[in-house]
Order: structure tokens, then C-alpha cells, then sequence
């Protein structure tokens, strides 16, 4: 049970030939599956979630986002949280990491993955989870906001007049 933190991409994005040469190796990396491999026998559910940057931030146009992190004190945080959430949900497996860094609009910031003997214990320790991750653990976003359309080019003569709607 565990979190971590990661610069770039997720490990599990990688194809496996990249994952046994160790092409990339971000902070804290376990792997970030897409299918489990193995599934405790007593599971009769596993929830993934993936927080995902989206296009917009406060009504207006983001690139992207830019995560700051103090790395060891969000592992730590993300530990307490996973620890937590296994003794009180009865969970079998928690696995939580956040990108820090950019990270643009439409890609996952955060892969949370929990396996519970019933889905409902699955479903609200997700819940509970993400909520004590904002809460709690140092990550900071700021928002990289697309720049807004270029005023009009000024032209001479009528041509300016009709550019910029002068009236007759």
C-alpha cells in the first residue's frame, strides 16, 4: 500500500520492452498497471480512477497544469492515506500516484487503483481517498492558460474604418 509522486509520463504507459530497460525511471516509480496482473482471491472489486486535466480553469482555456510538489512529504502524505484508507475500508490493495510537473489538458494527473471484497467498499474508499488527497498532501496546480486571441490588425484608410466598425 502505497503512493507516490512522478516527473512525466506514467511508468505504466510505457510498452514493456521500455519498462525492462528502464528507459524511463520517474521518482518513486512501482508501475502504474492498466490491468492487474495478479487480484487477491477474496477481491470481488477493484476501482481505478484517473483524474484528469480538463480543458478548462475557472471558464477559461487551460494548456495545461503545472504541478508542484514537496516530493517527500507527499509520499508521506499518500502513504498515511493509503495505510488509512486499507484499515478502514478493509481494503486489499491501494495504489495512488500523482503526477507533478506539466501535465497537459485531457491527461490523467492522478491513477487511483483499489481492490475490496465488495464494490461498495471500493467505491467510497476512492471517494474518500481523492478527498483526503486534496485535503492533505502538498501538491500544488497553476493553471496554464491559453493566451487570448490577438487584437485585430489596424489597416489604413476604409479598410481601417470597416476593421474596426467606425461608424458613418
Amino acid at each position: 500500500m502505497g503512493g507516490h509522486v512522478f516527473q512525466g509520463k506514467w511508468p505504466g504507459r510505457q510498452n514493456r520492452a521500455q519498462r525492462r530497460s528502464g528507459a524511463i525511471q520517474p521518482v518513486g516509480a512501482t508501475g502504474c498497471p492498466e490491468h492487474p496482473e495478479r487480484v487477491d482471491p477474496g477481491a470481488g472489486a477493484i476501482v481505478d480512477f484517473w483524474g484528469v486535466v480538463r480543458g478548462t480553469e475557472d471558464g477559461r482555456e487551460i494548456e495545461g497544469i503545472d504541478y508542484e510538489a514537496h516530493a517527500a512529504m507527499a509520499e508521506h502524505q499518500l502513504r498515511l492515506i493509503a495505510q488509512e484508507s486499507a484499515k478502514n475500508f478493509q481494503l486489499m490493495k491501494v495504489i495512488v500516484h500523482h503526477r507533478v510537473g506539466f501535465v497537459s489538458a485531457g491527461e490523467a494527473s492522478l491513477f487511483l487503483q483499489v481492490e475490496a471484497e465488495h464494490r461498495a467498499a471500493a467505491f467510497a474508499a476512492s471517494k474518500w481517498i481523492v478527498d483526503e488527497l486534496k485535503k492533505r498532501v502538498p501538491i500544488w496546480k497553476r493553471p496554464r492558460f491559453k493566451m487570448d486571441p490577438p487584437p485585430p490588425r489596424l489597416r489604413r484608410g476604409k479598410e481601417r474604418e470597416q476593421a474596426i466598425s467606425l461608424p458613418k
